[in-house]
Order: C-alpha cells, then sequence, then structure tokens
C-alpha cells in the first residue's frame, strides 16, 4: 500500500502542472520514478512454459474475480467490473464497459525487447481505448480505431482503423531498437525507430490509469491476452494467435500447412481422379487451360479441350469418368452453353457428347443413385436463368428436362441426394426444397436462416451449412460466422442453428475428412472476393459429435472468390487458387490436419477395385487390431466454395485374420455409384493412405 501510495504522490505535482496538454505528455519523469519503485518491489520472476511468456490471460474461468495466468509465472489478474461472456474468441471473454471495467495483474518487468497481444472486438474507436499496459509506459491502445503504442513519451499509430463487429488479433512489437504493430498476423503500418530502455510496473488490460484523472477504458470485448519479455516473429505471431492461451500450437492440436506451391494456373475448378491426380482449370483459355496435377511428383500434364468450361458444374460419372456440363459463351457476358465433355484420366482423353437442352453458366451438377446426372440451374443469357433442371443418361447417351420441376434455384446450388432418393437443395437461398426427380416436383423444406457459402453432408441425410454466400456482383452487406444443420432423415426435418464459425466467413470451403469431421478453410469476412485484407487464413475444424468449431493452423496466402479445396488419398487438403481483378493466386497450399501428427498411419494392403452395393469384402491390412473406423468419402468436385461430388459413409467391420470383413453401402441413395476413397483409422484417428473402391450401379 505505501508504494502504490508513493506512486501517487510523486505523480500527482506532474499531472497537475501537466493542465489539458493531455495525459500522455506529461508522465515521462513520473514513469521514471514509477519504474524505480516497481522494480524495487516488483515479485519474483517463476518457471515460464514457452520462452519469453511473462503472462497468458484466457479468460476462460467464466464467472469470478480471478483471471488466471497460463504462463506458469503465478501472474493471476483481479477482474474489477468487467462482464463474462461465453462468446469469446476462445471459449469466455472479457466485456469492457469504457467507465470502470478492467482487469488488474501484479507488477512485471519488461525489457526492451517486447509483445504485448490479444483479440479484441466492437471497440467503441474513441482516443483513447487501452488494452494492454505495464506500468503505463508500456500502453498499447487504440486510438479512435487505430492500434497505437505509447513509449511514455510519444504515441506511435500504425495503420488503419480496425473494422467494428469482427474479432482482430493486435500485437505491437519492440526489438529495442523499432517498434512494429501486426493486425490477425499481418504487418500494420510502418515500423518506428524507437530505443527503448526497460520498464516495470502493473500489469492491467482494458484501462490505463494513473492516479485519479488521468485514465482511459477500453469498450468492448477482450480475449487472449499474451505478453511476453521478447520481440515474436511475425511467423511466431501467426501461430499463436490461433491458438488458446490454454491450447497448444503442436500439429498435434492444430495441423499443419506446407510451403506455397507455384501453379502455371490459378484453378477455379478441381476434380479428383482415381490416379490421385487432380483435374484442374480456370477462366484462361476455357478448356485449353486444363491440366493434370500429380501431388506424388509436383507434375502438371495438358489436357485441353475445345469447350469453355469456365464456370461449368461438374460431378463423376458412375464408371468414375469426369463430367463437366456447361460453361461460359465469351468472356464478356453472362451467357452459357450448351456443352456436356467427359474426361477419362486413364486415356487422359476428352469426348463431347450430347448438348444439354438449356445453355448453362455456373450449374450445379450431381449424381444420381441410377448414374444419372441431373443438371440445374445456371444462366443462359444474362437476365434468364436455366429454371428447368434436366437429366443426362450415359447409357443412351440423352438429356431429358423435367418440365414440372421448373422454377428458380440459385446459381451453384447446394445439391445433395437424400437417402429416400430425392435431391436437397440447401442453398445458397435460405428458403430449401428437395426435388422428387421420379415425379419431377419440388417439396418445401424451410427456412435454413441463413444463405451459407458452402454445404456438406456429413452423414447420409445429415447437412452443414455456414457463413454468408459471397458474390462479388451482388456483395453481401456483412458476413458472419453462423452455422446451420438439417436431419433429413427424420420425419419432420428442420434446420436448427449451432455454434458458429469463430471467424465470420464468405468465399470458404467446407471439406469432409476422413475421419467424418468437416474442414472449413479459406474466405473473407467481408462480401468482396478480393479483399485480401479481410482474408481468413485460419482453418476451422467442426466436430459433427459436438457440433462446435475449433480453430486450425493458419494458411500463408489470401483464399477468396474462385479458390477451391478437397481431399487427396493421402489425407492432406489441397487449397488452391483465387482470382478476381488484380487479386490471383497461381499457387497452392497442403494442410495436414492434426491427425497426421497422432502416431504411424495404418495401412491397407490390398482392397478390391470394385464393390457391389450390400457385399462383404475384404480390407487387407497388417493393423487390424488397430483399426476402429472404415470410410468412404466420394472424390471431391469442388468449384465457387462448394463441392459437387463430396460424400461421406462410415462402413460397419469386423476383424478377421490379417484383416477387416467389410459391409459395402446397401443402397445408392445412401452412397450413389462412382468411385470412393477407402480410409481405415486406427484408435488415434489416424487414417490410412486410401484406396480407391468403384461401388457398382
Amino acid at each position: 500500500m505505501k508504494n502504490r501510495r508513493a506512486c501517487r504522490l510523486l505523480c500527482r505535482p506532474l499531472r497537475r502542472a501537466a493542465g489539458d496538454s493531455g495525459r500522455r505528455r506529461f508522465v515521462p519523469l513520473c514513469l521514471v520514478l514509477l519504474g524505480l519503485v516497481a522494480f524495487l518491489f516488483g515479485g519474483p520472476a517463476s518457471a515460464q512454459t514457452e520462452p519469453g511468456l511473462v503472462a497468458a490471460w484466457g479468460f476462460d474461468e467464466g464467472s469470478g474475480e480471478i483471471a488466471g495466468d497460463s504462463s506458469g509465472n503465478g501472474n493471476a489478474g483481479t477482474v474489477v467490473g468487467a462482464a463474462w461472456t461465453t462468446q469469446g474468441r476462445f471459449g469466455s471473454a472479457l466485456v469492457f464497459n469504457g467507465t470502470s471495467s478492467r482487469v488488474t495483474g501484479p507488477s512485471v518487468s519488461l525489457g526492451p525487447a517486447f509483445t504485448l497481444m490479444a483479440w479484441v472486438l466492437n471497440p467503441t474507436r474513441t482516443a483513447y481505448e487501452t488494452m494492454i499496459t505495464v506500468g503505463g509506459s508500456r500502453d498499447f491502445y487504440l486510438g479512435t480505431g487505430v492500434p497505437t503504442f505509447w513509449t511514455g513519451s510519444d504515441n506511435l499509430a500504425f495503420g488503419n482503423a480496425i473494422a467494428d463487429g469482427v474479432w482482430h488479433h493486435v500485437a505491437v512489437v519492440s526489438d529495442g531498437a523499432t517498434v512494429r504493430a501486426y493486425v490477425d498476423g499481418d504487418p500494420a503500418g510502418t515500423p518506428s525507430t524507437v530505443a527503448l530502455g526497460a520498464a516495470s510496473g502493473s500489469l492491467q488490460v482494458g484501462a490505463w490509469i494513473l492516479g485519479t484523472d488521468n485514465t482511459d477504458y477500453f469498450a468492448g470485448t477482450i480475449d487472449e491476452v499474451r505478453v511476453y519479455n521478447r520481440a515474436l516473429t511475425q511467423g511466431e505471431i501467426q501461430t499463436v494467435m490461433t491458438v488458446p492461451v490454454t491450447g497448444s500450437s503442436s500439429p498435434t492440436a492444430i495441423g499443419q500447412w506446407g510451403p506455397v506451391l507455384s501453379w502455371p494456373i490459378a484453378p477455379v475448378h478441381m476434380l479428383l481422379q482415381r490416379t490421385g491426380e487432380v483435374l484442374i482449370f480456370n477462366e484462361v483459355n476455357g478448356g485449353q487451360s486444363a491440366r493434370l496435377w500429380n501431388p506424388a511428383t509436383g507434375t502438371f500434364t495438358p489436357v485441353p479441350t475445345a469447350s469453355n468450361l469456365f464456370c461449368a458444374g461438374h460431378t463423376l460419372l458412375a464408371d468414375g469418368r469426369s463430367v463437366v456440363i456447361g460453361g461460359q459463351l465469351n468472356p464478356c457476358c453472362y451467357t452459357g452453353i450448351v456443352d456436356t465433355n467427359l474426361f477419362d484420366t486413364t486415356t487422359r482423353a476428352w469426348t463431347r457428347v450430347a448438348d444439354m437442352n438449356f445453355p448453362r453458366w455456373y450449374p450445379t451438377a450431381t449424381t444420381l443413385p441410377d448414374g444419372q446426372i441431373l443438371a440445374i440451374s445456371g444462366w443462359i443469357v444474362p437476365g434468364q436463368m436455366a429454371d428447368t433442371p434436366e437429366v443426362y443418361d450415359p447409357a443412351v447417351n440423352v438429356w431429358t428436362q423435367l418440365a414440372g420441376a421448373t422454377r428458380s434455384n440459385p446459381m451453384y446450388s447446394f445439391m445433395f441426394v437424400l437417402p429416400d432418393g430425392t435431391v436437397l437443395n440447401a442453398g445458397p437461398d435460405q428458403q430449401t426444397r428437395r426435388l422428387d426427380v421420379a415425379a419431377s416436383s419440388w417439396i418445401d423444406v424451410g427456412d435454413s436462416f441463413i444463405s451459407g457459402h458452402s454445404a456438406v453432408m456429413y452423414r447420409p441425410g445429415l447437412v452443414m451449412k455456414s457463413g454468408t454466400h459471397g458474390d462479388p456482383d451482388n456483395m453481401p452487406p456483412s458476413v458472419d460466422g453462423r452455422t446451420v444443420v438439417i436431419d433429413m432423415t427424420q420425419p419432420a426435418p428442420a434446420w436448427r442453428a449451432v455454434a458458429p464459425m469463430a471467424f465470420p466467413r464468405a468465399y470458404h470451403n467446407l471439406t469432409i475428412l476422413p475421419d467424418g469431421s468437416v474442414v472449413a478453410t479459406g474466405g473473407g469476412t467481408t462480401g468482396a472476393g478480393d479483399n485480401t485484407g479481410a482474408a481468413v487464413r485460419e482453418a476451422e475444424l467442426w466436430n459433427p459429435a459436438t457440433e462446435t468449431w475449433n480453430t486450425m493452423a493458419r494458411m500463408v496466402r489470401p483464399r477468396l472468390y474462385h479458390s477451391g479445396a478437397l481431399l487427396l488419398p493421402d489425407g492432406r487438403v489441397l487449397m488452391a487458387g483465387g482470382n478476381l481483378g488484380n487479386y490471383f493466386e497461381p499457387n497452392a497450399e497442403l494442410y495436414s490436419p492434426p491427425y497426421l501428427f497422432r502416431g504411424t498411419r495404418p495401412a491397407i494392403s490390398d482392397a478390391p477395385a470394385t464393390v457391389a452395393y450390400g457385399a462383404r469384402f475384404f480390407v487387407a491390412t497388417p493393423d487390424t487390431a488397430s483399426i476402429t473406423g472404415v470410410s468412404l468419402v466420394r472424390s471431391g468436385a469442388p468449384t465457387h466454395g462448394f463441392d459437387q461430388n463430396q460424400r461421406f459413409v462410415s462402413l460397419p467391420f469386423t476383424a478377421a485374420p490379417n484383416g477387416l470383413d467389410v459391409t459395402a453401402p446397401a443402397d445408392a441413395r445412401v452412397a450413389p455409384p462412382g468411385d470412393y476413397m477407402l480410409f481405415i483409422l486406427n484408435g488415434n484417428g489416424v487414417p490410412s493412405v486410401a484406396r480407391f473402391v468403384l461401388l457398382a450401379p
């Protein structure tokens, strides 16, 4: 108490002398005295769990007056007037009222090199909103929304005001000679050359308090505060910011992104082939850009075709060939084409087959239980959509109109074959419905509450979609991370909201993994498809059992409009492309989910190439005793955020000598015919490298 009173007495004359000239101009001498007192009477240091970590407050207590310290140094804080919320960046967080609330910790000491960081939401953008301060002379605050650092004698502003309504990670770093700031892991503004010495004093969050008449308070939400006694690199910040204070940055917890791979094109369309290669193409020269990428060798093989395939729809036939419907007449106009193209990865040859009845640009192609292909939506010409669905029969090479089912459907509709044989249109419209192909009629399903930019059938008949639909020509005014699910196997199915993504997203992709979880990659927090400053680089992993998201590792490049993601046979996720105007990403990244860091993979020694519905088949493996799951994942075919072909089915099995007896899906309505990746998984959730299996119609 005497020490704190001494500080107040020492500072009061200087504060009064400063008058109205501003609280940040009078304090240098006062802060020297404060630092001296704090240095003489500061607490002892403790063991640290992370190099240089002084204090780490995750605010996950959810109630009470204590903010626990996860650094191992015992630097817990006292919560004064701040309100607990469960809507934190990770778990719980604290809401500060801007007038009196704060978290006050013990005295800590910082050298010339240090890092202060936190996640913040909804600041009011007043002149001074302190986020983190140490002794008053190391004050990281928002000046009318702009990240600003008070050195004890000067205010250093960095970059632009941060947006309201969105979580942002902010960090300030000093190496003793230069001070720089980061917002969402990226550099903010221009670094400042400032020689700083050591500083000590009370660690506070949400308030800068020096005496009674020099106070600045934060109004908004703060989470995940970390204070380091060293300068973190940008890469370290990008890693740490994705991990809860109480969590781990280990790949076993958040996975890992590989290096950026240079590609000859920025793919808009990707289709996984039974060879393990990926068929890609984009806008440039239409079908002339088509290539096969080999993940094992990194090589590209040109496989051009005459049709302009840009913004076509695509899926895979029952015999494993790729089918691409529609495309673009020319670069200038929203005009579709009637072309139907088949690609055989074995011969590396395209075949032009029967034309559709309607030109289609931005259509969806869906493989039906009988092996036919449903085409829906797409532009005919500007202002006119192809409202009549049609079905392609590859056996007779004929397209048949479903005239009775004529109605307006959104471009790139989220179409899923249901276990009863009807086809669900899950969006991106809020109002959803299903199509009875045999009766050529629609049945209303109900309001899904959100548009969603991507959707996935994570179990037969169970669908999840998330985020906000992005369209650069009709940008949404705001973007959110809401997530909804529906169980279409119920007698009266209805959409319901579940936990939202941590990040608002448009232009993202949802990819189902071998263990049945779903990973969200890419996207941005605004409706603009080329705003790289708003790009979300963290992946998020959705757990179907808990219906919650966990934030994963952070990719390097922004993946916005015209980017795509698909699952590879080795269990990694390919994320590639992105293109709109000057935004251009002719490259790819590979994400290794956490399961690839949890021990040795099980191996499939042998499996049949073709399996009949309902049949029992043998999968040879030396790892029989450790296997806890067998799954089929349909080969991916994403474009514009939606995978028109992916699907997940868990298979029953029993252990057998030297392998597994597995039972195939009984019904093509549960698993439409075609190529699937067969995975086996062990008790640690580690998947094998997949074998391709053809489910025969």
